[in-house]
């Protein structure tokens, strides 16, 4: 990855951002990769212009409700070259979307959300194609089955920033993207957005064998001292 930016926690626990020029490919709950470009769509608040766009991308978790994940990262892809976040605080949020599921949102759902996490992006600036990954702090549980949306949105306090996010035909369990007028209370459809869900890092196959070792040394320092308490 390029460019690692810490964020400042607003609302709950920090946020990271991550910027790479590949697509994320390990532990992937669910993907939905450029298949044809469809164009972009501006996620983008500014005083200036009046404007505060807030997106909203509804899914279907893979599964049944008896599969459970963690949620650890969501990924977009974002075509443009010259954008800017300068310093901004934005929000992520989960949104239960079991009324509509890959319908449009209603102003309820978006104002009741499962999980928000927010943070303050450092400045920085894009190149073409970069892939740009918000991180959780606490992963968030989905179910499979379920119909959910990620939300995206910018600060209270920003006068201006914009990040453009890759647009491409939905296919099945992928909702169209919604992007909300600018007081944020309706939505209105655009094609659906590249995006990435990644789960928690499973253990890798050497910690789990460190773990082990250190289980069966914790086990014998107990039987030897139960028999030097014996003797």
């Amino acid at each position: 990855m390029a460019l690692l930016l810490a964020l400042t926690t607003t609302v709950k626990a920090a946020t990271l951002i991550d910027i790479g020029s590949t697509a994320p490919s390990s532990n992937l709950i669910l993907s939905h990769p450029l298949t044809n470009n469809a164009g972009s769509l501006a996620w983008q608040k500014s005083t200036a212009l009046s404007r505060d766009r807030k997106l909203v991308q509804p899914f279907l978790a893979p599964g049944t409700s008896s599969d459970s994940y963690q949620l650890q990262t969501f990924t977009f892809l974002n075509p443009s070259a010259t954008q800017s976040v300068n310093g901004s605080g934005f929000t992520i949020s989960l949104l239960d979307l079991t009324a509509t599921q890959l319908g449009t949102p209603t102003t309820a759902e978006y104002q009741n959300p499962l999980f928000t996490e927010s943070g303050t992006a450092s400045s920085f600036a894009t190149t073409a194609n970069d892939y740009i990954s918000i991180s959780l702090d606490t992963p968030w549980t989905l179910t499979g089955g379920h119909y959910y949306g990620i939300a995206l949105s910018w600060g209270s306090g920003v006068t201006f920033a914009q990040l453009n996010v890759q647009e491409s035909t939905a296919t099945t369990g992928i909702g169209n993207l919604y992007m909300s007028n600018d007081n944020g209370s309706t939505f209105s459809s655009f094609t659906s957005s590249v995006f990435y869900l990644q789960a928690v890092p499973e253990p890798s196959v050497s910690a789990l064998f460190i773990l082990g070792i250190g289980a069966v040394v914790l086990r014998f320092r107990r039987n030897l001292r139960r028999r030097t308490i014996i003797s």
